[in-house]
C-alpha cells in the first residue's frame, strides 16, 4: 500500500509542481486578463495536487515508521521470552538489524519503561533483565493434623 502511495505522491507533485510554476508566471505577466486567470488556475489545478502529494508522502513515510516501531516491539518481547526475561544488546541487535548504538538506545529506553535490572553474562556483556511477572506460588506443606469434621448442623 505504500508503494502505491509513493506512486501516487510522485505523479501527483509531477503534475503539481509544474501547474504552480505555471500559474504563477501567469500572474505575473504584463496582460491583465492574464494575471485574472492566474490565480484561479493556481487554486484549482497548482495547489490541490501539491498538497496531496505532500500529504501522501507524509503518510507512507509515517506508515513506515510505524511498522518499524510494531516489528522491533515483536522482536523485543520474543526475545525476553525466548530469554526468560533477559536479552542483551547483541543478541537485540542481530535479530533486528539495528546498529550497536540504536539497539542499546532502544533497550535502555525499554528498561526505564519495564523497570529493568542489568546482569553480568559470563562472557563479561551486559544483559537487561525485565521482571517477566511470573508469579511463585507459595510452599505449602501439609498438615500433620487430621482433618476437622463439619459441624453437625453443616452436615
Amino acid at each position: 500500500m505504500r508503494t502505491i502511495a509513493r506512486i501516487g505522491a510522485v505523479l501527483l507533485l509531477l503534475w503539481g509542481i509544474p501547474m504552480s510554476m505555471v500559474a504563477v508566471s501567469l500572474m505575473r505577466s504584463s496582460d491583465r486578463d492574464t494575471r485574472e486567470v492566474g490565480l484561479p488556475a493556481l487554486m484549482i489545478f497548482g495547489m490541490p495536487p501539491l498538497a496531496m502529494g505532500v500529504g501522501l508522502l507524509v503518510w507512507s513515510r509515517k506508515g513506515k515508521a510505524l511498522g518499524q516501531s510494531n516489528r522491533l516491539k515483536r522482536t523485543f518481547f520474543r526475545l525476553l521470552q525466548e530469554g526468560e526475561g533477559k536479552v542483551t544488546v547483541l543478541r537485540f541487535a542481530m535479530e533486528t538489524g539495528l546498529e550497536g548504538d540504536e539497539a542499546k538506545t532502544y533497550l535502555d529506553e525499554r528498561a526505564i519503561e519495564f523497570n529493568a535490572t542489568f546482569e553480568a553474562t559470563s562472557q563479561g556483556a551486559v544483559a537487561y533483565v525485565f521482571d517477566m511477572g511470573q508469579p511463585t506460588l507459595p510452599d505449602i506443606q501439609p498438615s500433620q493434623e487430621s482433618p476437622k469434621s463439619l459441624p453437625e448442623d453443616l452436615a
